[in-house]
């Protein structure tokens, strides 16, 4: 039995593999049956050896069963080099078999007809964009050493390929409850898991990748998102690769539009290599590393089979130390050794060896507990590849004309950004949109929205258009004064809110003056404050509120709206609740096609666009809404038990229910109406309906829905 025992005088710890000396001795393994019969291990002949080569028998059996089941599995990746050692009558037979994948010539010239969009095996930083700490911080290079999920020192493996790889440190990331993942046929949990290759433009529309493990990859065409099919459903592709190989997509249709790619796994053996494009034939496959090093060898006669194997043992422990590998067989060949020695207990870690890597894991242990494993998700945009797009010559997609670079709004100065190599550009955008020295113009837009939203009136009334054709301020130095003071507040919304509300213009009764009706009829200086309107949202918050039934629980995930039988359509969602489960409108779903008729009959927009002021009507569907949606029916009956429950006596009740709804007591005539009501109902009529009614009533005022 020959063996090779490792010398290591160095006492540095973790990643060290450098020796110092490797001492051979080759006794041939008995070929008489002694030790190997049908296929099993002979225990007693096995410990003669192990104690006579002063060998770990233990050692020693699991290498030998790993090699029994390499060498009765042809295609197993060890099948020659176990071959080798277990028949040494087949010495210096070579392997006259062809490889079963292209060598590195080979390989790279199988690129020739393709375009190369990323090569994670030799990657710029430009082209590194991860959404998260998934893929760690950059590739992997070849003869690196990780540490498995399983966190042993029998489970360390050397990265045999340099490439993007997931990390198993991030393998538990997960949405908390109350976050929706993306919709459609994206759905999976990729927040946090997203590796993205740079932005190109599809030529032909073939695209390749060579990837092994498991994963999501999404084909992001002119960044189109909401994938369901069928039209798009090719977009989004699921693979399964055991191990490595090429994975095609056609995307012939979609030829001259800018695209990416977008992987998503948590597949700890999810790694990837290249991505291409050009041409329908996929290019030619690798030599497996194993098979590679493993031919090599089998050619060999002994000693030199054992005496190549120590050289690429040195050879291993430099390529550990360098800095920068190249992405070769050769290399990748050292790795799977190194992987094999490992996982079949050749190499074995010392006491100076396992302190430090037991540390290191210990280390990381107490890192893992610190993560916050369960995050909240928020709508952001991915930093992608910075791209001039073309001009439209005449509006038409199809006919480009020269390349516009980019820049900020021409009205605004339009100066030209600085160009980011590493990424999109948006944060120079952001840089500039922000500071207030080059142009005010940000802090100015916000805070006269708030005005708009507080006061009912934009000191600029249109809110949305800032430009030529907008209105001048009614207040210019009013304008400036809030948005510095916005700024030095530090962006804060709700500092400025506070300033406005405190102060006396906000305070201000609706009722104008004689003066102010002839010289201000459209209250343009604020002599008054004007009358405002509730928002749909409001109004049913406040009926739920009155009600008792408004749960104020935060978070979580959205209501489905309540549909009628007349909202039908290809797509229509699960009906909601009548009452939205008693939460917030901020809680309620909304979807295009199917939106919520209560909050449409009080202006809500139809979510096409973002709208910074919305219309405010007074037309009769919002009386016939709070006259006949079953929801304020509904909300009636719940408020009319609540007072009953209160109080037996009708005054009490009238008082209540008015504080409640309209922040007043009921005038006499008011509550002489209400009592004439009650005592003139039909003796069928129960008590929580007249109840119910006059709740219904005070839904129906003005005053309810209209703040003087």
């Amino acid at each position: 039995m020959a063996t090779i025992q490792i010398v290591d005088q160095e006492t540095i710890g973790w990643g060290h593999i450098a020796v110092d000396a490797i001492k051979q001795t080759n006794s041939v393994m008995p070929n008489d049956g002694s030790l190997l019969a049908l296929g099993k291990i002979n225990k007693s002949e096995l410990d003669k050896i192990a104690l006579a080569e002063k060998i770990d028998p233990n050692t020693l059996a699991e290498f030998l069963t790993y090699l029994l089941k390499a060498d009765a599995d042809t295609k197993h990746q060890d099948n020659f080099l176990a071959k080798k050692i277990l028949h040494p009558e087949l010495k210096g037979a070579g392997n006259k078999s062809p490889l079963s994948g292209a060598n590195d010539l080979e390989f790279k010239e199988s690129f020739k007809n393709k375009k190369l969009i990323v090569d994670y095996s030799n990657l710029s930083p430009s082209d590194w964009m991860p959404d998260d700490f998934s893929y760690g911080r950059g590739q992997v290079k070849i003869g690196a050493l990780r540490i498995s999920e399983q966190k042993s020192l029998h489970e360390l493996q050397f990265a045999e390929y340099s490439a993007a790889m997931v990390d198993p440190f991030w393998k538990d990331l997960k949405h908390a409850n109350g976050s929706e993942p993306e919709p459609g046929a994206l759905g999976a949990n990729r927040a946090g898991r997203i590796l993205s290759t740079p932005s190109f433009t599809l030529e032909d529309g073939w695209v390749h990748f060579l990837v092994k493990g498991k994963a999501k990859v999404y084909c992001s065409v002119g960044a189109h998102l909401m994938i369901a099919g069928p039209l798009h459903g090719n977009l989004v592709r699921t693979i399964d690769m055991n191990d490595w190989g090429w994975v095609s997509i056609d995307l012939s249709r979609y030829k001259n539009l800018p695209a990416h790619l977008e992987f998503s796994s948590d597949d700890i053996n999810f790694a990837l290599r290249f991505v291409l494009q050009g041409g329908q034939d996929k290019p030619l496959l690798p030599t497996p590393a194993r098979e590679f090093v493993a031919r090599a060898l089998f050619a060999l006669d002994d000693p030199l089979f054992y005496q190549e194997i120590q050289k690429m043992i040195l050879e291993l422990a430099s390529l550990v130390k360098q800095e920068k590998v190249v992405d070769n067989q050769k290399n990748a060949s050292l790795a799977s050794l190194g992987n094999l020695l490992i996982h079949c207990g050749l190499i074995k870690f010392d006491t100076r060896a396992k302190l430090p890597i037991s540390q290191l894991l210990e280390k990381q242990n107490l890192l893992q507990a610190e993560v916050c494993w369960e995050s909240q998700l928020g709508l952001a945009l991915h930093e992608g590849t910075g791209i001039d797009e073309k001009v439209f010559v005449r509006g038409s997609h199809k006919s480009l004309g020269e390349p516009a670079p980019r820049s900020f709004l021409t009205a605004l100065g339009g100066a030209k950004l600085p160009k980011d190599n590493l990424g999109s550009g948006r944060l120079q955008l952001a840089d500039w949109i922000t500071n207030i020295e080059a142009d005010p113009f940000l802090p100015r837009v916000m805070v006269n929205r708030i005005w708009h939203h507080l006061l009912g009136r934009g000191i600029v009334a249109s809110v949305d258009n800032f430009g030529l054709l907008g209105e001048k301020p009614t207040h210019p130095e009013l304008l400036d004064f809030l948005a510095v003071q916005f700024v030095e507040d530090g962006w804060s919304v709700k500092k400025t809110i506070k300033k406005i509300m405190l102060s006396s213009v906000y305070q201000t009764s609706s009722p104008p003056s004689d003066i102010a009706k002839k010289i201000d009829p459209d209250n343009l200086f604020l002599s008054h404050a004007n009358m405002k309107r509730l928002s749909g949202e409001s109004i049913r918050d406040a009926m739920l509120f009155i009600s008792g039934e408004l749960n104020e629980t935060m978070f979580g995930h959205a209501v489905n709206v309540n549909l009628s039988e007349f909202q039908e359509g290809r797509g229509r969602p699960a009906s909601g609740p009548l009452d939205g489960a008693g939460r917030r409108s901020i809680y309620l779903s909304v979807r295009r096609n199917f939106l919520s008729s209560f909050m449409l009959a009080f202006d809500s927009p139809i979510p096409f666009s973002t709208v910074g002021k919305r219309s405010i009507s007074n037309v009769p569907s919002q009386a016939l809404i709070l006259m006949n949606d079953p929801f304020v029916h509904q909300q009636s009956e719940k408020w009319a038990i609540k007072i009953i429950a209160q109080t037996a006596e009708p005054r009490a009740r009238l008082d209540t229910m008015f504080w409640q709804a309209l922040n007043r007591l009921p005038s006499s005539a008011e509550v002489e109406e209400c009592l004439g009501y009650l005592s003139a109902s039909p003796t069928a009529t129960t008590d929580s309906e007249k109840w119910a009614s006059i709740a219904h009533s005070l839904w129906n005022v003005k005053e309810f829905v209209w703040i003087p």
